[in-house]
């Protein structure tokens, strides 16, 4: 498995300051912002089969820090519900707003 071009173009957004003064959903929307609507339909599709398929946490832990991301989850455990949080931040108004392409 890999991740799509797209999903390493939003984890490029995730840098040492990514969490500070915000909380989890308003970091995540900040990431999202950055990449036009095509990109986040894509990462959404990617999301939606990977969560909705049997995976190994293990597996999207080495994923995530192969990508431009600097930061990750502290545990594997802890990847399924960041992943989810990415997933369901797409669809948020403040995100839907926003006019990168």
């Amino acid at each position: 498995m890999q991740f799509p071009r797209e999903f390493n173009n939003l984890l490029s957004e995730f840098h040492v300051d990514f969490f500070r003064g915000r909380s989890p959903e308003e970091a995540v929307q900040s990431a999202l912002i950055h990449i036009g609507e095509k990109q986040r339909e894509i990462v959404k599709q990617f999301l939606d089969k990977l969560l909705s398929e049997p995976y190994d946490v293990e597996e999207l832990h080495r994923l995530w820090w192969a990508s431009p991301a600097d930061i990750a989850p502290s545990t594997a455990w802890e990847m399924p519900a960041m992943l989810k949080l990415i997933r369901d931040q797409i669809d948020s108004p403040r995100v839907q707003s926003s006019t990168v392409s």
